[in-house]
């Protein structure tokens, strides 16, 4: 038999290789593989078999396969076309879709070794001269480490012989790392006998700690005396400590279940919108459903009961959430309504728990999924439903790397699968609203909270009227009267506020007030930050970071501090209301997640009068608690030369108004900006999404924008601004040309400067091509690839991007 293999990483799709007879009935695709390439040994998925070998390989010298280290597929094949979709739509190679699903750890292949079989033994002793004389007696010593064959690597005529001795089957790869890593067993140790050495005291101490229990987890040994891995280490050499490994109970999150925890009573609005989802579990083919639901209409818990409809079906799904901080209460709640393991997926997993998550997916159903954009690649066994929670929200594209968007991977995911998607949001994307009124999605909605608290009312405040500058130094305050006396009423009557300012550090701009110089970083186009209490710049792009002048260092003059960030805005609400307790939560006191949810666990138990975020805090969160809720700068994310901002600034605005109210009071919210009058913050301030939507889709059909068109966009980039600048412009030529010859409905603009014209230290111009299909802007971006034009070169870099969220 004959497979195509797929190395996980930036390798070409579809290397075939042999598989030596004894394996060949335990080879299936999705399984994982290790497998020659050159001399490198790679692992790789099988995406194909051929039970005879291609015409157009015959005569090439297939190599065989290594080692197959599992004896069960890795990848689920049923999902192995959604991968190839991903791949060719993105222009990325099928292996790094397959890296993003399978994150295997590093190290695997270390220990590699290689041993001769008994029929190996016996074909080496029939050997005279040749191979057997000059390569053999290497081998008949038993094993070949890594270091070993780095010598035979050196002489091609003996790795050829070393793999076709391992198509013979005379040689056998080994890699224990494998089994380290894919067996759920649980580290611990145990005392191997009654004798104790002689150890000194703390030695005795864990030694008794762990006899008295018998076997006891190497983490729980850990915790019970920390910073004792050097004394733990001695007595494994001193034989008074063994190590064993203890199988684990992967389906040990059913405990966390409370009997208690009864379902709340749910609104007309909600039972309607859980029947319609019930249907589509039971649809051979059912489409995406928009759930469209104002903030606190009960989206939560209609997710969580439709999930427990596909979880009594033997089912598991899989919840996307915008935000890593946002899994824990989410987590909570569902644990406490089923008996099911539910498990997190994102970036700041470790190692090991990655692998422990990963194994339960992999082995267990039904499960519970809840993570971040990259969860949308994850194998789960028998997925029968997939939630994509806060739809609208610009965190679920990637930036960086694979440049894919959450939400349609995840609507591409649902067809492939023939399973029900939800997306839920009180601020629908346009796209994914404009999908209902051309029939592509269903739509439910709920307007109305089902305590009956109506939504809170919104007063717009002219900061122009109220003497603020967007350019004022610190000095000034950065609050209008109106919500200083709103802010001092709550705190006086005992409830909680919330304040949303988009913008963190001290002072967003420092300049010279006699020459008028900015201070800016030196390998990106921006302001450098000025971050209190260290008196400190920072760049919030790259990290660069330096202390703060005391003049200006082009003439000497003396350096104004201007438009205030969060830090700024904490000093001033000490200052208004010095008795209030006041917190911050923005990436600077919440880098952590801990740190994260210990602020919101106080905000909880209402030890905070008054807490100040970024966009941290609009996002999901329901705390009965809160009544005002102060929005500083609304029309900030207006100034952004995009085309989605007045979407953005209404989709902020909604979802900051939904925070407060929740409980027995109603909420009031107050919205600071120097556009009062414009239709985002207007439509926003009346809680009216279709309004909005339809000033914007007369925007967009206008101007050629999505949903009408698609985008790509050609990013360049490099170290020298020149050369920068000619490559782009012989791309844009190209690009023309190419439109032209083959007459396609694509338009081009550019190539410009990017709004972030230079990055890292590396000047960046793109190229942005808008077409009614996406099949057309496809052929366009590849004709222009595979010209001579785009050929590699280190000193420009050439970066695709399909459907960018933001144009930067």
């Amino acid at each position: 038999m004959w497979v195509d293999v797929t190395f996980l990483g930036s390798y070409p799709a579809g290397y075939t290789y042999h598989v030596p007879m004894p394996g060949t009935k335990a080879v299936e695709v999705g399984m994982l593989v290790v497998a020659p390439l050159r001399k490198r040994r790679l692992t790789g998925i099988v995406t194909g078999l051929h039970p005879v070998l291609p015409v157009a390989l015959q005569g090439k010298g297939i190599r065989p396969i290594l080692s197959v280290p599992l004896k069960e597929p890795v990848i689920p094949p049923e999902i192995l076309g959604f991968y190839e979709w991903c791949a060719a739509y993105y222009r990325i190679p099928l292996g790094g879709i397959l890296k993003s699903a399978l994150p295997l750890p590093k190290g695997l292949l270390k220990g590699e070794t290689v041993q001769l079989t008994p029929e190996g033994q016996k074909a080496l002793e029939h050997l005279v001269g040749g191979e057997g004389k000059s390569f053999g007696p290497a081998v008949t010593i038993g094993t070949a480490t890594a270091l070993n064959l780095s010598l035979f690597l050196g002489r091609r005529e003996h790795w050829e012989t070393l793999l076709r001795w391992t198509d013979e089957e005379w040689v056998r790869w080994d890699y224990p790392g494998f089994q380290r890593y894919f067996t759920s067993g649980i580290l611990c140790y145990r005392v191997p006998s009654e004798e104790i050495p002689r150890l000194g005291p703390r030695g005795k101490e864990i030694a008794a700690f762990v006899a008295e229990r018998g076997v006891v987890a190497a983490s729980e040994v850990r915790d019970r005396f920390p910073r004792s891995s050097a004394v733990v280490k001695r007595l494994l050499e001193q034989k008074a400590l063994e190590v064993i490994r203890r199988e684990e109970d992967l389906t040990l999150p059913v405990r966390f279940r409370d009997a208690s925890a009864s379902p709340p009573s749910l609104s007309h609005e909600q039972r309607v919108v859980l029947a319609s989802i019930r249907r589509a579990l039971s649809e051979p083919e059912p489409s995406p459903i928009l759930l469209h639901g104002v903030t606190g209409s009960g989206k939560t818990e209609l997710y969580i009961q439709a999930i427990q409809e596909a979880v009594r079906q033997g089912r598991s799904a899989l919840i996307l959430v915008p935000e890593i901080v946002l899994t824990p209460q989410l987590i909570s709640r569902i644990r406490k309504r089923l008996a099911v393991p539910v498990v997190s997926w994102h970036s700041r997993l470790t190692g090991r728990e990655k692998w422990r998550q990963w194994l339960l997916l992999h082995r267990v159903a039904p499960v519970v999924v809840i993570g971040a954009r990259s969860s949308v690649f994850v194998p789960v066994r028998d997925l029968g439903l997939i939630v994509v929670d806060e739809e609208h929200d610009p965190s679920f594209k990637q930036e960086e790397g694979l440049l894919y968007h959450a939400r349609d991977v995840a609507v591409v995911r649902s067809r492939h699968q023939a399973i029900p998607l939800i997306l839920g949001s009180a601020t629908p994307s346009i796209e994914s609203y404009h999908n209902v009124k051309t029939g592509k999605f269903r739509y439910s909605v709920m307007t109305r909270r089902p305590s009956g608290q109506p939504l809170p009312s919104v007063e717009v405040i002219d900061a122009r009227k109220e003497g603020i500058f967007p350019s004022s130094t610190t000095q000034g305050l950065m609050l209008s009267r109106p919500l200083r006396e709103a802010l001092r009423e709550a705190f006086d009557a005992g409830s909680q506020s919330l304040l949303f300012l988009n913008r963190r550090g001290y002072a967003r701009v420092v300049t010279c007030a006699r020459c008028g110089q900015p201070l800016t970083c030196p390998r990106c186009s921006v302001s450098l930050i000025l971050h209190q209490p260290t008196r400190h710049l920072r760049c919030h792009y790259c990290g660069y970071n330096r202390s703060f002048p005391e003049r200006c260092e082009a003439c000497g003059g003396p350096l104004l501090q201007m438009g205030g960030g969060t830090q700024r805005l904490e000093e001033e609400i000490r200052g208004i209301i010095p008795g209030a307790r006041v917190a911050r939560l923005d990436r600077d006191t919440a880098q952590k997640q801990a740190a994260y949810e210990a602020i919101l666990a106080r905000l909880q138990r209402a030890e905070i009068d008054i807490l100040i975020g970024t966009q941290m805090i609009v996002k999901g969160h329901d705390y009965p608690g809160i009544v005002l809720m102060g929005v500083v700068m609304a029309d900030h994310s207006l100034r952004f030369p995009d085309f989605r901002a007045s979407e953005r600034t209404f989709q902020l605005l909604t979802q900051a108004s939904g925070r407060c109210g929740r409980g027995t009071q109603p909420g009031r919210v107050m919205v600071q900006t120097f556009s009062p009058d414009h239709y985002s913050i207007q439509y926003a301030s009346r809680h009216d999404f279709i309004g909005f939507y339809d000033e914007e889709i007369r925007y967009r059909r206008e101007l050629g924008y999505p949903p009408f068109t698609r985008l790509a966009v050609l990013r360049l980039s490099g170290m020298d601004q020149e050369k920068v600048v000619s490559r782009a412009e012989r791309l844009a030529a190209e690009a023309n040309r190419f439109i032209r010859k083959r007459r396609l409905s694509v338009s081009l603009l550019g190539p410009a400067p990017a709004l972030l014209s230079r990055l890292k230290n590396r000047y960046r111009w793109h190229i942005l091509l808008k077409g009614i299909r996406s099949r057309d802007l496809h052929s366009v971006v590849e004709g222009v690839l595979a010209s001579s034009l785009a050929e590699r070169d280190r000193k420009v870099r050439i970066q695709v991007e399909y459907d960018p969220v933001q144009l930067v």
